[in-house]
């Protein structure tokens, strides 16, 4: 941008020089100029006027120029309808108003320009510009040219001019008659930096000129539309102060912590990568240690198994057993010629043995031995029928005992019983016939009578407990619907538990337990509960209560009932026991339907009246009732007559229990009786009593062996039986040994021609098969191993031909299945080593697949492992340790230099702040001289900066500034000092929406506090929101006078670089000495003030006013008119 002027463009006090508009809203034609008052100290320009005349439209043409796009027009004129007549298309047509067409119904826009009389379409241009020029001369020209085609209805052209030199607008009339461009604005202001439609180029270039940031714009925007903050710190921390350099170095230490972190990562990656190849090379070395294992085993037990392998291993086998029984045939003929030897000897023993028995024999015949003998038989069978009679005895002793008696001791008495029993036994089928009905029959009333027992005691105690007259069932069923509907048993009465009979009236109890059981057993239910009641029996099983329960919703009452007087009817008898529903049972008792008239004698048929007879017969107009029916009696209090009566007749039904089960007892003891007197008579037929007679066999045999005793103590005798017995053993033992050598021998040739037919037909086998090869070296070790050992080849002894081919078979067939077991637990533990292999290359492959592109085309297949083995992932610890002393004493550097960065900023922010509010003590803000200050302070003694600070300082040690401290520390040891610097930098980083972190950004540890006076006059202030109108516009002026100076302020002098600021309709809420306050500071801090002012507000403002300029118009279809009033303050004071 160029331009002819002199003047200097230091950013140093700008302010408005004028205001220029063509064809702009209400103000037609043009040019329109508004002059800005201006000052070395501050100035104010006003622009007033009625509603509607044009103030607003001023402002937007200055906000049209100042502000970026996009930032709304002036609010204060811009609420419901307004908002569609303040863009540039509706500025530059001339917005007038929109009315209802009576001929169509739809609304018309008017404007001033865009159609001539004629209603015919026209272009249209528009222009507005603003110079500005500062305390050096410098000067500057911002301008808009916009055009809209004819027809064109909702948007315009935009052009945008940034100049050092004035911009004459009606030049553009030259272009106007056709649409505008660059390229044509551009010949007109050929010193101009031209854009089109956006504007941000312009605007940049214009912020950098008169010194102002995008802040500064945010907060005067903030300032004209009145949506300034009134929290003082929000204002400061969040417009007003500049962003911190501490943000963009945390930024940079937050991204070369990250760079470091990521190095550390991937040479952790690498490690990682090299010790998964390593696992993998590994895992291959077993895989290949276990095929050539498995190789000896060739295709045995797979699916691919030769038969041909098969063959020779059955070849080797048959040859290695043919082997074997050749081994064992020798082993047999050798033994065989040592057995033989054997035999001959063994004969000559067994008949020198023989001989001498018979000599032997013949002394002790002589000397006594025979009759020894034939004593020894006799001895032999007494002891056989002492055994016998002592069996009889007891399984006797056993019967006489099952019908009480003792077994007879004599044979007369023996004899008698069974005469005794010979007779009864005809009339037994009889007396047991008998016995069994009458035990029938006692059984019958004893189970009878203990129903009965019990349920008179559970009656009693039920009476006792409860103190009713009502049945188990029905305390069973009312139990049932309290746990279904939540209503506490107790409050859940029969009404038979109600009432009972008067004194002198129990003789009609049964009576009235029979005309009144359908009310009696009736639950009374609380009406005010009947929705509970309900709404929990619906869900209650009908039959699961055993009882067919009757309910009744009645009115609570409290204790009443007294008893009713008449005595005649059956309601006059009865009493009622005070309760909650007494008085609504009696009501329901005494009804006609329900009481009865009690008649002694003949009923009365004349009578409409129910009747009741003490018998229980009913009779009414309608009918009657005659006879009995079995009814519980649940009528009627329990008193402890009636407990009596209750116990008295459970116990007689006890005593009724004892009496049968004693007689029962007596009658099944006596057929038990007749029962063992039959088996006796049985038994006793078919046994003498010489059976039983144990003292006579005991006799027998005693004297038998004192006979024997008498010849045994003849010592010669017993002499030459010794000797009988001793050559008796010597001739067994030379027998057994000489048939034990022959038949062995026999065995043994049996088994040597089974030998030599089995290697006969091995042989013959194994020449069937003398074309096949034979295993392997290393697969005969296998055959070996598995081959039956010494011990397991025992089992082809004793064993004939045809068994013992047989065995060689079946060993044959287990010899094969233990070799294929083997083999293919060989070759399961391969292919098991190769899964995990292949699947170790599959994760290799997924896990570094991307960083390693030697996998790019390598599949993970067993038959690729060379590809895997073949990679050197192996890298250099010294690199990550360079890496370490390149970054950690830069790091450490960052954070002294973000310490210091931080203090600086704070003590610059702090050093502003008594400018300013050195500035603010010249101006009063209360009426007692008061002046406003404003304290900020950093917050630093939250735990939160505490820990980080000391984070910081145990991170940034003067130990550790150079690379060399680094290079010879552990890997371990440097990850640990960046794990703890990296404790520090997540205090650094931005949160989830970006924002800076409170460590990072000083601004969010800022607090503002206001305050006005010292001592008990001290006043605090934080926020303008809860104040009062008034008072609420002149803390926000002060306070937003402090903050534009703060972001305006020149470094040359106390005034700020850019000094405009915009009003509209300020200070409405104010009174006159407010205003003028709120005034006078903003001024004192050196600010241009353009205020525009609404009706009513003139008179506060003129007396501050340099220049007023005060907008007319005729009426609303009429344009505006400008009327200025200069030396504003002096004609007031005259």
């Amino acid at each position: 941008m160029q331009g002819k002027g002199n003047g200097s463009f230091i950013n140093d006090y700008w302010q408005i020089d004028n205001l220029k508009m063509i064809n702009w809203g209400v103000y037609n034609g043009g040019p329109h100029t508004i002059d800005f008052a201006k000052g070395e100290t501050g100035s104010l320009t006003m622009v007033t006027g009625n509603s509607g005349t044009g103030k607003s439209t001023v402002l937007d043409a200055l906000m049209t120029l100042l502000f970026k796009s996009g930032r709304q027009m002036n609010q204060a004129s811009s609420q419901g309808q307004e908002k569609d007549k303040r863009s540039i298309y509706s500025y530059v047509r001339g917005y007038i108003n929109e009315t209802e067409d009576p001929d169509t119904g739809r609304n018309v826009v008017s404007y001033f320009r865009g159609t001539d009389t004629n209603g015919n379409k026209l272009p249209v241009w528009a222009a507005v510009s603003l110079t500005l020029s500062n305390a050096a001369g410098g000067q500057i020209t911002i301008a808009g040219f916009f055009y809209i085609k004819a027809g064109e209805t909702k948007n315009a052209a935009k052009f945008w001019i940034l100049s050092r030199d004035s911009v004459e607008l009606l030049s553009a009339e030259r272009i106007a008659s056709s649409m505008f461009t660059a390229r044509r604005i551009r010949e007109l202001y050929p010193a101009a930096l031209v854009v089109s439609d956006n504007k941000e180029d312009m605007r940049r270039k214009y912020h950098e000129i008169v010194g102002i940031t995008e802040r500064a714009e945010d907060l005067l925007y903030r300032i004209l539309t009145g949506a300034a903050e009134s929290d003082v710190t929000r204002i400061f921390r969040n417009i007003v102060l500049d962003v911190p350099d501490t943000i963009e170095m945390a930024a940079a230490l937050v991204a070369q912590y990250d760079q470091c972190r990521q190095t550390i990562d991937s040479w952790e990656n690498k490690v990682k990568k090299q010790k998964a190849f390593d696992h993998l090379r590994g895992l291959n070395d077993r895989y290949e240690e276990l095929r050539k294992l498995a190789a000896p085993y060739g295709t045995i037990g797979s699916e691919q198994e030769s038969a041909a392998e098969i063959d020779g291993i059955q070849r080797w086998h048959s040859n290695r057993f043919s082997s074997l029984l050749n081994e064992k045939l020798t082993a047999l003929q050798d033994a065989q010629g040592v057995l033989q030897s054997d035999i001959t000897r063994f004969q000559v023993d067994f008949e020198l043995a023989s001989e001498k028995l018979t000599q032997a024999q013949k002394a002790f015949a002589a000397g006594g031995g025979s009759a020894l003998k034939d004593l020894d038989a006799e001895i032999k069978n007494a002891k056989n029928s002492l055994a016998s009679v002592k069996s009889n005895k007891k399984r006797f002793e056993s019967l006489f005992e099952e019908i009480g008696e003792e077994i007879p001791a004599q044979e007369d008495v023996w004899t008698n019983r069974y005469n005794d029993l010979e007779r009864e036994n005809i009339s037994v089928p009889k007396r047991i016939k008998q016995l069994d009905e009458t035990i029938e029959n006692l059984q019958e009333d004893l189970a009878v009578t203990k129903k009965s027992r019990d349920l008179a005691r559970a009656d009693f105690n039920r009476a006792e407990r409860l103190r009713t007259r009502i049945t188990a069932e029905m305390e069973l069923a009312r139990q049932a619907i309290s746990n279904a509907t939540g209503i506490d048993s107790g409050r859940l009465q029969y009404a038979a538990e109600i009432f009972d009979l008067s004194e002198g009236y129990d003789d009609w109890r049964a009576a009235t337990n029979l005309a009144l059981v359908d009310i009696a057993d009736c639950l009374l239910v609380d009406d005010a509960e009947r929705e509970v009641f309900l709404k929990g029996i619906v869900a209650l099983p009908a039959d699961s209560i055993g009882h067919r329960c009757k309910f009744r919703f009645v009115r609570r009452s409290e204790y009443g009932a007294e008893a009713l007087a008449d005595t005649a009817r059956l309601s006059g008898r009865l009493k009622f026991k005070k309760g909650p529903f007494a008085d609504e049972l009696m009501s329901i008792l005494s009804m006609s339907g329900i009481d009865c008239l009690c008649v002694d004698e003949d009923f009365d048929e004349n009578t409409p009246y129910r009747q009741l007879k003490i018998n229980g017969m009913l009779r009414d107009a309608d009918g009657g009732v005659h006879g009995y029916r079995t009814v519980p009696n649940i009528i009627g209090f329990v008193d402890q007559a009636e407990l009596d009566r209750l116990k008295n007749h459970a116990d007689i039904l006890d005593k009724q229990v004892n009496d049968i089960e004693d007689n029962l007892s007596s009658r099944c003891a006596e057929k038990k009786r007749i029962e063992g007197e039959r088996r006796l008579y049985v038994q006793m037929q078919s046994v003498s009593f010489s059976d039983i007679d144990l003292a006579t066999a005991e006799f027998k045999l005693d004297s038998l062996i004192k006979q024997k005793d008498v010849l045994v103590s003849n010592n010669e005798l017993e002499g030459l039986k010794n000797a009988v017995d001793a050559a008796d053993r010597e001739r067994l033992d030379a027998n057994e040994r000489l048939r034990e050598a022959e038949k062995t021998l026999k065995d043994s040739k049996v088994q040597a021609i089974a030998y030599l037919k089995c290697i006969e037909a091995l042989d013959i086998k194994l020449s069937n098969r003398i074309d096949l090869l034979d295993p392997a070296d290393e697969t005969i070790d296998i055959l070996e191993r598995i081959f039956p050992s010494e011990s397991d080849a025992r089992g082809v002894s004793h064993l004939g031909f045809d068994s013992l081919i047989k065995y060689i078979d079946e060993q044959e067939k287990k010899f094969l299945s233990d070799l294929r077991k083997e083999s293919k637990g060989k070759q399961s533990a391969v292919i098991a080593a190769q899964r995990e292999v292949e699947r170790e290359m599959k994760y290799c492959k997924e896990a570094f697949g991307a960083s390693t592109p030697e996998l790019d085309h390598v599949d993970t297949d067993i038959r690729d492992i060379a590809a895997y083995l073949s990679m050197d992932l192996s890298g250099s610890e010294q690199a990550l340790v360079d890496m370490f002393a390149s970054n950690l004493p830069k790091i450490n550097l960052a954070f002294k230099n973000f310490s210091e960065c931080e203090r600086e900023y704070e003590t610059d922010v702090l050093s502003a702040f008594s400018t300013i509010n050195g500035i603010l003590k010249r101006y009063p803000f209360r009426s007692d001289g008061a002046a406003l200050e404003i304290k900020p302070t950093f917050q630093k003694n939250t735990s939160a900066y505490l820990a980080v600070r000391e984070m910081i300082r145990s991170v940034v040690s003067d130990e550790y500034d150079n690379a060399s401290d680094y290079r010879n520390m552990a890997i371990d040891d440097l990850k640990g000092k960046l794990d703890a610097i990296g404790t520090v930098i997540d205090y650094l980083r931005p949160d989830k929406l970006g924002n800076p972190s409170k460590v990072a950004d000083s601004r969010q540890r800022l607090r503002v506090k206001v305050t006005a006076g010292e001592g008990d006059n001290a006043e605090i202030i934080n926020s303008a929101a809860s104040m009062n109108g008034g008072r609420r516009e002149k803390v926000k002026a002060f306070v937003l006078s402090a903050a534009l100076f703060y972001t305006l302020k020149s470094s040359a002098d106390e005034r700020p670089l850019f000094a405009p600021i915009l009003f509209d309709e300020a200070f409405i809420k104010s009174d006159m000495d407010t205003t003028q306050t709120a005034i006078k500071a903003m001024l004192g801090f050196g600010f241009q003030l353009f205020i525009s002012c609404p009706d009513g507000k003139q008179a506060a403002i003129l007396p501050m006013t340099d220049m007023a300029w005060f907008v007319t118009r005729a009426d609303e279809m009429s344009p505006a008119c400008l009327n200025p009033v200069r030396r504003v303050k002096a004609l007031v004071e005259e």
